[in-house]
């Protein structure tokens, strides 16, 4: 008798299995002027792991909190995940794969991991980034060492979908853009 099952599905990689690098946050929307800000805010990332991840356990850290992730969420290698305040009225009508109950910042460090394991994290603090405009990570710099540097990011330029004036690409490949973000030397940083 031959096995002939060639039935080839794995279980998706959980939060634990990754590595540094695996997720990488690719746009950033802190300081909408559309709505307020948590019916405007938005966070994506990509998945760069190179296998399915069940985003289940994800923690989302940022000045104003944390949250977690709870339930099943799947990311295919390669894509990216849109994420909303779970409080949202969402002014854009996003259609979000995951909620999340912090705020973002203007100026901030947001990280996605777990409580042992920091996945990527974008520090923003001292950049100066026009007021309904997202943060936007150029293509091509799509791994968590590009994404710590202020050079291979931007201020989105095309209007949301649904938006009256806040400019960003959430749930879409973030265009060609030049990069214009101001490094701000003349504040301290604390925490």
């Amino acid at each position: 008798d031959t096995d002939t099952d060639t039935d080839t599905d794995t279980e998706p990689a959980s939060i634990e299995e990754l590595s540094p690098g695996d997720l990488v946050i690719t746009e950033i929307m802190a300081t909408p002027v559309d709505c307020g800000l948590r019916d405007a805010q938005y966070l994506e990332f990509i998945n760069q792991s190179g296998q399915t991840v069940d985003l289940d356990g994800l923690m989302i850290m940022a000045e104003g909190g944390t949250s977690t992730i709870s339930g099943t969420v799947l990311i295919e290698p390669g894509e990216s995940v849109l994420g909303i305040p779970a409080t949202s009225e969402q002014c854009y009508g996003l259609e979000a794969d995951f909620e999340y109950s912090l705020v973002l910042y203007e100026q901030d460090v947001v990280s996605i991991g777990s409580a042992s394991n920091t996945l990527d994290s974008v520090d923003y603090r001292r950049w100066t980034v026009p007021e309904g405009a997202s943060l936007a990570l150029m293509p091509g710099s799509t791994d968590s060492d590009d994404n710590d540097d202020v050079e291979s990011w931007c201020a989105s330029t095309a209007l949301i979908d649904g938006a009256r004036s806040d400019l960003g690409s959430p749930a879409e490949e973030n265009p060609d853009c030049e990069n214009d973000i101001v490094i701000d030397d003349s504040c301290a940083v604390t925490w």
